[in-house]
């Protein structure tokens, strides 16, 4: 999923005033943590979030960049872009049940990496 991809289709679920930007920095810095907590050190921005391009909905070569989470687990971006847009709005018991929905995607993609991708014998991740 692409940055631009998860914007759009946040946007969708929640309608909201919030710029694209802000949201493109939400997506970003959610990266980042993942990446962090994964284990994986930052080698540079650009090597991190593969771009692919001008965005077809006109966004721009900054939001086609890739997004570090595969499917199917890549709804978490999804889930998390609403709970802050629920933020932002007051929204606040859709808030809580939108971050339950981001912690049980977050969990279960912490779980596949833990038992699928790294070797036994490595300590695994704690949530």
């Amino acid at each position: 999923m692409t940055i631009c991809e998860a914007i759009c289709m946040a946007d969708k679920l929640r309608p909201n005033d919030v710029d694209r930007k802000t949201k493109a920095f939400w997506l970003v810095r959610l990266d980042e943590q993942i990446r962090l907590e994964m284990g994986e050190k930052f080698r540079d921005r650009a090597e991190c979030h593969r771009c692919q391009g001008p965005c077809p909905d006109g966004c721009g070569k900054e939001l086609s960049c890739q997004l570090y989470v595969p499917a199917p687990y890549d709804e978490l971006y999804l889930h998390y872009l609403s709970m802050r847009l629920d933020l932002e709005q007051g929204e606040i018991e859709r808030y809580g049940n939108t971050a339950r929905l981001f912690d049980e995607v977050y969990r279960r993609y912490g779980s596949f990496m833990t038992h699928t991708l790294f070797p036994q014998g490595v300590p695994a991740l704690r949530f």
